[in-house]
């Protein structure tokens, strides 16, 4: 069993007034608390309900409620309250703004939509210009559709942005780089069209729980999978060996083995395809049609030369990419970032959160060299791994078989799901890369260094 693993993861010029919320009130304990700081009645009011779940492993509750004002959301304007299983508040995390009233400066926009979110692509170099297709009835947000966007739509929603202490209403714009490098959420001012503030969902880098539900069927099939098993950190650890049907080490995590997507016993993919993850190599940096290892029996055992280009061993490194990918997800499960804690699944076989949402893992990425990178958005849309070669060396090598940059790269959308409850719109900006990266580099060093770890396995 997984256990001792880790430590304590269309009218354009409209505002934003045809999402679904779902309005809710504090805790009177924590109301109280707030309107002895100096909160008004009317700085709660607009509050919405964001997340409600549940940890399983320590049986903690997760709030969290978004401010806003006239109907219009507050940026990053938050509090998460986290309660025991016995309805007490163990902690708060509070980033609401008090007196409303004096710092928001409007609600009605001057420029549109569609022309702030053309004033970004241009400054972003982007020459598409994608067609406007309606508005969100459950976001709010205006969409946007062109063809270079990797099947993203432009999202386009009205928000106040925090500046100097005021709150200027402003429009946001999310769209994802061609080139898969960013994926940008610009603030645009909704008055002047001034740029006010942008983050990034992308993050780049130079680098035993018993659930109560029956065990997981065994497939009657190979399962094997020639990879950098753990605590081997690259090929320069050791060497790779034949793992079977690792999953079933996982307990419920992945209950019909890495190839399901529909419940049911038996796989829907013999490739490097699953619930969890889909593995392909995008050397071509379109982030569409990859190659990858196709075995109708499940056996994912392919060579690998060092002393060769990667290009060689794209099989090789695939399969470990996706093992290593699905091995993160497993670990994770156990320690809270399931499906009510927005983990990424196609199927969340009714445990909670939103579906559809697999990691894309890109390997040999030809979108940049000597760097790897992880783009979360929100619960339900997917995230993306892009995994490059490293030129510091003849031949090049492969980041695919560095296990530590992946583990990396799959903690930060672990960060970016669970800091603020997973179906927020709005993650770190840059200004939280560094602590983000020490946290991401503190999951890698327990996850692969720990010798006395079972990690897992048995």
């Amino acid at each position: 069993m997984l256990r001792n693993t880790l430590f304590l993861a269309l009218t354009l010029c409209a505002t934003a007034t045809l999402a679904q919320k779902r309005p809710a009130a504090l805790p009177p304990s924590v109301q109280e608390r707030l309107l002895r700081e100096g909160f008004l009645q009317e700085d709660l009011a607009g509050l919405e309900l964001r997340d409600d779940y549940r940890t399983a492993h320590n049986g903690l509750h997760h709030t969290y409620f978004r401010q806003h004002w006239q109907g219009v959301e507050v940026w990053n304007g938050d509090i998460a309250i986290h309660t025991d299983a016995g309805g007490s508040v163990v902690h708060v995390n509070n980033a609401l703004w008090p007196r409303l009233a004096k710092r928001v400066n409007t609600t009605v926009p001057v420029i549109t939509a569609q022309a702030a979110m053309e004033r970004v692509l241009l400054t972003n170099g982007i020459k598409d210009r994608p067609t406007p297709s309606g508005q969100d009835a459950h976001t709010a947000e205006y969409l946007f559709f062109g063809s270079s966007f990797s099947g993203e739509p432009v999202r386009v929603r009205s928000v106040l942005q925090p500046v100097r202490g005021l709150l200027r209403l402003a429009w946001n714009v999310n769209h994802y780089t061609p080139d898969g490098t960013h994926w940008w959420n610009v603030r645009i001012d909704a008055l002047t069209g001034e740029e006010l503030d942008r983050n990034d969902w992308t993050v780049s880098c130079g680098m035993d729980h018993v659930h109560g539900e029956e065990p997981p069927p065994v497939p009657a099939v190979p399962n094997d999978y020639n990879a950098l098993h753990w605590p081997v950190e690259s090929p320069n650890h050791g060497a790779r060996t034949l793992n079977n049907a690792p999953w079933t080490d996982g307990g419920i995590a992945s209950p019909y083995g890495w190839h399901d997507t529909d419940g049911a016993a038996g796989p829907e993919y013999t490739t490097t395809r699953g619930n969890n993850v889909l593995a392909v190599e995008d050397t071509d940096n379109n982030n569409s049609g990859g190659s990858s290892p196709n075995s109708p029996t499940l056996d994912f055992d392919y060579p690998l030369d060092l002393a060769q280009a990667p290009s060689t061993y794209q099989n090789a490194a695939i399969t470990n990419l996706f093992y290593w990918n699905n091995l993160m997800h497993d670990v994770w499960y156990q320690y809270g970032f399931d499906e009510a804690g927005g983990n990424f699944q196609s199927n969340n076989y009714g445990r909670g959160g939103t579906g559809n949402d697999f990691v894309y893992a890109d390997a040999q990425d030809g979108s940049g060299t000597d760097n790897a990178n992880f783009s979360t958005p929100p619960d339900g849309s997917n995230p993306r791994m892009q995994m490059f070669r490293w030129t510091y060396t003849t031949p090049n090598r492969d980041s695919d078989l560095d296990n530590g940059i992946i583990a990396h790269e799959y903690g930060h959308g672990i960060s970016n799901r669970l800091v603020g409850g997973q179906r927020k719109k709005h993650q770190h900006g840059q200004v939280d890369a560094p602590p983000l990266e020490r946290r991401t580099d503190g999951r890698r060093v327990e996850r692969l260094l720990r010798p006395d770890d079972d990690h897992g396995a048995r």
